[in-house]
């Protein structure tokens, strides 16, 4: 009984000191353990978490703090079981089905430990996961490069149905996936672009754009389009969009036409989370 009281002790002081572990701080190696956390990975597992992060308009200063501090954080990027995916990609001017991207495969997470685990090598791994997570996180936001298109659509359409990006559904029916949508929201392809679909109400002077159900009883083409290009989501699924500030442009615009659209695609309006940048 004494044992079990020492360890509990111990035990108790990891995870006082795992709850201050922040994403800021310093990693042995962030390549490194990436590619040693493939050994964590399975064929089916219960969690699956996906960053997409649009970068066509690269992000400001402000902007790649606000999304570090409101996304990459130990209360945002959770997981439950050993085995769990946590992906990043950026939209950049790379085709939407060769994004770049990274995947780490979660280790045991540090509560669920137990007297048969090393503890030590239990809480540097999972310090490890949110410290690279921060770091890719940091290297995506920071890059430069940009695009003349935002191919949000299509983007999403890839992330959901391409094997590349392993985001189908979870195969235990128990869980639902989380989907963050880290953009502008102004959609710019050569098929829909709210370049020109979108206009300035002149009574209030605000730019307006359409909302999914407007834009597909206006146009057959877009709705045969958006109809092709749409992902398949289930009632588990979580959508949370970050509008980010791009020109000190604010207006959430098009916030309708992105809730609507993915509850067309089959999540629950319950399970769609939406957050502005507000300042400029």
């Amino acid at each position: 009984m004494r044992y079990i009281a020492n360890w509990q002790i111990i035990l108790a002081v990891m995870l006082s000191a795992y709850s201050m572990v922040t994403f800021g701080q310093p990693c042995a190696s962030n390549d490194k353990f990436i590619k040693y956390s493939a050994k964590y990975c399975i064929s089916n597992p219960s969690e699956k978490t996906f960053i997409l992060l649009d970068g066509s308009d690269g992000f400001s200063a402000k902007s790649e703090e606000w999304v570090k501090q409101n996304i990459f954080n130990n209360k945002k990027m959770v997981w439950v079981n050993e085995g769990a995916e946590l992906s990043i990609a950026r939209l950049g001017n790379k085709s939407v089905a060769d994004m770049d991207m990274v995947k780490i495969c979660t280790p045991k997470h540090i509560d669920k430990i137990d007297w048969l685990d090393a503890p030590a090598k239990v809480e540097r791994e999972n310090a490890q996961v949110y410290c690279s997570l921060s770091g890719v996180a940091g290297e995506f936001l920071s890059d430069e490069e940009q695009s003349n298109r935002s191919s949000l659509v299509e983007a999403i359409t890839e992330v959901f149905k391409n094997p590349r990006y392993n985001f189908d559904a979870i195969e235990n029916g128990n869980n639902g996936r989380r989907f963050f949508f880290v953009s502008d929201l102004f959609q710019n392809s050569i098929n829909i672009s709210f370049h020109k679909l979108c206009k300035v109400d002149t009574s209030t002077e605000m730019l307006t754009c359409p909302s999914f159900d407007e834009l597909i009883s206006s146009s057959p083409k877009s709705l045969r389009y958006l109809t092709e290009a749409m992902p398949s989501l289930n009632g588990l699924d979580e959508v949370h969009i970050y509008n980010i500030n791009v020109d000190n442009r604010v207006d959430q615009s098009a916030r309708k036409f992105w809730e609507q659209y993915f509850i067309k695609a089959g999540a629950i309006e319950d399970n769609i989370h939406y957050r502005a940048e507000l300042d400029g």
